[in-house]
């Protein structure tokens, strides 16, 4: 489990998108097919127009622009945009944990 809000924006960082404590839109190039295939139902999902087609075809996000509503990962079919972070409280945090109780027992930690 990964948690967001952190503060020190490292140059390195591995997981830039923990870095915001709100939830944000994130994008996975390799999952994305372009808009020679899916038609970019992103594109006219988005209610701001913060998405556009870059020359592959592929969506490029306005992040001045984007809301974060999650209408595009909605309507991509390929998962390849999808909003990153949600609150949730101790108990739902504990919940998840507790499914990877076995794991976490059988390797000392987590």
């Amino acid at each position: 489990m990964f948690l967001k809000g952190c503060p020190l924006q490292c140059l390195w960082c591995c997981n830039p998108e923990s870095q915001k404590s709100e939830p944000e839109l994130g994008f996975i190039e390799s999952r994305c097919v372009g808009n020679g295939v899916c038609g970019a139902p992103c594109v006219s999902a988005c209610p701001v127009g913060a998405i556009h087609l870059s020359g592959q075809g592929k969506p490029s996000i306005d992040r001045k622009t984007c809301d974060e509503c999650g209408n595009c990962a909605d309507a991509c079919g390929k998962d390849a945009l999808k909003v990153v972070g949600r609150e949730m409280t101790v108990a739902e945090v504990m919940a998840e944990v507790e499914k990877d109780r076995a794991f976490y027992r059988r390797s000392g930690g987590g």
